[in-house]
């Protein structure tokens, strides 16, 4: 799966947070967003010191106007 770009909707907590973990152990590199912007950061942190290609962006997905931006 490198090279692969996947995109995680509720990935900073529970199940998404999983998914973003597996993502990033084969080599995908990984957006993800998620309401909570303190645990998402954190999760985006922890990833890249070890080595992982993540970016977090805080989004509501329920919320049209956020998904927009």
């Amino acid at each position: 799966m490198k090279d692969k770009v996947a995109i995680v909707t509720g990935g900073s907590t529970g199940i998404g947070k999983a998914v973003v973990k597996e993502f990033v152990s084969k080599g995908v590199k990984v957006v993800f967003c998620g309401r909570r912007l303190e645990e998402g950061k954190k999760l985006e942190s922890e990833i890249r010191a070890e080595g992982g290609d993540v970016y977090f962006v805080v989004c509501d997905v329920t919320s049209g106007e956020q998904v927009k931006r």
